[in-house]
């Protein structure tokens, strides 16, 4: 086939591929404005733009009242998992193939969406970008998931430069920042869990979707950028209770029966010991209770 061809069926392939772009946004109008224009300056834009703007108290919702392309949608803030949940409902009122998923805090490089469809052409049901902070690659996605071991981490091992060939890694989990994902993928799967309400969100719906055949495609030649670095050390206590109980409730989901039992109780253990306060230590202890009694949803 004449490279002219090629060229020509993946324009075609392109405008078939009809995709609605989901953001969820609280309370972060100046990143969400960079997001916003990131998506509208897309080689190839999104069809739909959805924001669920969960009840921010700022002036977000004034914003978003003056924009004529973009679909809202407020409601109560019902955490990030909650958020896209209610997006991914809304996009799959419309005629659309791809969903693309993203937070109010990443800008995708102009030609990210145009990347992922090239991967998506080829039969890939779940494409995901490479992130970045500046030039240097964030890859917290794990290759594979530990769901046998109790004594080792649940992200067995995440990629290195020698795991791509040619520019893709195939890995088990992602994140929702960024990843592109055929509506068929949902319709096999199933959504997110909404009541993760943050944290483990997407390790819990990527993992389903590894489990029915839907592995992620992660690529370097479609880059986004994060706009806040990842700080692990300095998460606030409130947030520690979602992580320790969400953690307990994907290995109490996922895991043989060792893993179940005993990694819930390590894992609590070393952050307990690392808790700086005793504020962090009793969102920490409670988080483990509700993931062992299965209580989930906001706080």
């Amino acid at each position: 086939l004449s490279p002219n061809y090629n060229n020509f069926h993946l324009f075609y392939f392109r405008l078939l591929m009809s995709v609605a772009a989901v953001i969820v946004t609280y309370n972060r109008l100046d990143m969400l404005k960079k997001t916003i224009e990131a998506v509208r300056s897309q080689i190839s834009r999104p069809q739909y733009i959805i924001v669920i703007n969960n009840g921010s108290t700022d002036s977000t919702p004034q914003w978003l009242a003056q924009q004529t392309d973009i679909i809202t949608i407020h409601q109560e803030n019902v955490g990030a998992s909650g958020g896209f949940v209610r997006g991914i409902e809304q996009a799959l009122l419309y005629d659309i193939q791809k969903i693309w998923i993203m937070d109010d805090d990443v800008l995708p490089e102009q030609h990210c969406l145009e990347q992922l469809l090239a991967l998506s052409e080829k039969g890939n049901k779940i494409v995901a970008p490479q992130r970045y902070h500046g030039t240097i690659p964030f890859r917290p996605e794990p290759v594979r998931c530990n769901f046998t071991n109790p004594f080792k981490s649940l992200w067995v091992r995440h990629p290195n430069d020698a795991d791509y060939r040619d520019g893709v890694v195939e890995v088990e989990c992602a994140t929702f920042e960024g990843p592109l994902i055929d509506t068929v993928v949902f319709e096999k799967v199933g959504l997110p869990d909404k009541d993760f309400f943050i944290f483990a969100d997407d390790t819990e719906f990527f993992e389903r979707c590894w489990r029915h055949g839907f592995p992620t495609l992660l690529t370097e030649h479609a880059q986004l950028q994060r706009m806040i670095p990842f700080d692990a050390l300095n998460t606030p206590a409130w947030k520690r209770y979602y992580e320790a109980r969400n953690l307990v409730v994907l290995d109490r989901r996922f895991g043989s029966m060792v893993v179940r039992n005993l990694r819930p109780i390590f894992y609590t253990i070393k952050m307990c010991m690392r808790s700086k306060n005793s504020d962090e230590l009793k969102a920490i202890l409670l988080g483990y209770y509700h993931g062992v009694i299965g209580r989930l949803g906001k706080r």
